[in-house]
């Protein structure tokens, strides 16, 4: 055998190997199995009928509106004060000083009496018609006419109070309430000072 036979041998002995073994495996394997069928999909059951809707309820009525409770009825407005009266609208001037210096001389007195308290009551009751004599005389320029009014009838009022007090027996309030009277008797005796033109004071 030649070299080139023996190398062609060399190169075909391994693929004719290759071949005959691939054919025996070949031969070897079973068929392959026949594919089952694929199973029928069940059918779909039918869809049931929709329900119907209900009817929608009515609304109810709405109820009445309840009636507003009233109002209370306002108090009634307390009665608005009524001025005083003022005394007559002519300042009789003349009077006016004539009675003042009474007032003066008549707290002069009692400041001297009221140490013992004789004669108390009579003074006092004439210190109370000077202060009557002054309110008649109208009021001062410049001056409130109801404050100055209001001011001499209460003075005129308290020296009567004092009188009856000291006419009772009962010193301890009418030297009380004389005092109230000279004290006030001071702003009083300054407003006709102004206006009369004439320095009047307690002594």
């Amino acid at each position: 055998m030649n070299t080139k036979v023996r190398n062609l041998i060399l190169i075909l002995a391994p693929i004719a190997i290759g071949l005959s073994t691939f054919s025996l495996g070949t031969a070897d394997a079973g068929p392959p199995g026949v594919r089952g069928s694929q199973g029928s999909t069940g059918s779909v059951g039918a869809t049931g009928p929709v329900g119907k809707e209900g009817p929608i309820g009515s609304v109810g009525t709405v109820g009445p509106r309840g009636r507003r409770g009233s109002t209370g009825d306002r108090g009634p407005t307390g009665l608005v004060g009524v001025r005083g009266p003022t005394g007559p609208a002519h300042f009789d001037s003349e009077f006016a000083l004539v009675h003042a210096k009474r007032v003066v001389e008549d707290i002069g007195v009692l400041d001297v009496r009221s140490a013992d308290g004789i004669g108390m009551s009579t003074r006092l009751s004439m210190l109370s018609s000077d202060f009557d004599g002054l309110a008649s005389d109208g009021t001062p320029p410049g001056v409130d006419a109801a404050h100055y009014f209001a001011e001499v009838t209460t003075l005129g009022s308290f020296a009567d109070k004092a009188s009856t007090a000291y006419l009772v027996g009962d010193q301890i309030n009418g030297l009380a309430t004389y005092e109230v009277v000279r004290a006030n008797t001071v702003p009083l005796l300054a407003e006709l000072s102004k206006a009369l033109g004439t320095p009047l004071a307690l002594p």
